[in-house]
């Protein structure tokens, strides 16, 4: 779904999982999303989630280094 969005807008390299490309991605637990009750002050089935493959949280340890240096702003 991704790589339709960025090939439709010419949005270059983002959009697919490859080498020299950008991407966001969320591990989570799909039997602890099932399971849990949701709550506002806490997440729940999230295991990790890396921007631009470096991983800024897991077991809810959030790498605040990381997530202030990883990301990457888009210009229109």
């Amino acid at each position: 779904m991704t790589g339709a969005v960025t090939d439709r807008f010419s949005i270059k390299e983002r959009g697919y999982v490859k080498p020299g490309y950008y991407a966001d991605f969320t591990v989570f637990n799909e039997d602890e999303l099932r399971r849990g009750t949701p709550d506002c002050s806490k997440s729940f089935g999230i295991e990790k989630v890396f921007i631009n493959g470096h991983c800024v949280l897991e077991d809810g340890n959030l790498d605040r280094e990381a997530l202030e240096t990883t990301g990457r702003a888009m210009r229109s």
